[in-house]
């Protein structure tokens, strides 16, 4: 159902979907206890954030990204790719979702490195922020 339901939108994705929304939230809910079905799941979102960040409706680019966190905050997704693509969301003109995305990369950060220093990940986003800080985008320059 999901599929078809996302195949569908994505003929016209600057479209509010209701439905769609209600669905994504509801799988990244439950995607801890069917690990093995909902295995591309979080991929999938992220590759349709990556493609068609700028056209999505802002409502729905919301709910991919508080579904990607949830599934983050769960620790079912890794820190490292989800960082890249929320840096790169900072390019959206949609102010609501940048601030979403502060937050969420600050206290990840915060919670990453609570117990100890996890050198690994802390490299990756001193890499990933220099190259932000070169990028075009004013707004996304600033964020870092």
């Amino acid at each position: 159902h999901y599929k078809a339901l996302l195949q569908l939108f994505l003929l016209n994705p600057c479209q509010d979907s209701k439905t769609l929304q209600d669905l994504v939230m509801f799988l990244a809910q439950v995607s801890q206890s069917y690990a093995e079905e909902m295995k591309s799941f979080p991929d999938d979102l992220q590759t349709l954030l990556k493609q068609q960040a700028t056209v999505l409706h802002p409502d729905v680019r919301m709910v991919l990204c508080r579904a990607l966190i949830l599934m983050r905050n769960r620790n079912y997704i890794p820190p490292d790719s989800l960082l890249e693509l929320f840096f790169g969301l900072f390019r959206c003109q949609d102010k609501l979702l940048r601030s979403t995305l502060y937050s969420h990369i600050v206290s990840d950060i915060k919670r990453i490195n609570s117990k100890h220093k996890n050198n690994k990940v802390n490299k990756m986003l001193q890499n990933f922020m220099y190259q932000m800080l070169k990028d075009s985008s004013p707004v996304a320059a600033k964020m870092c």
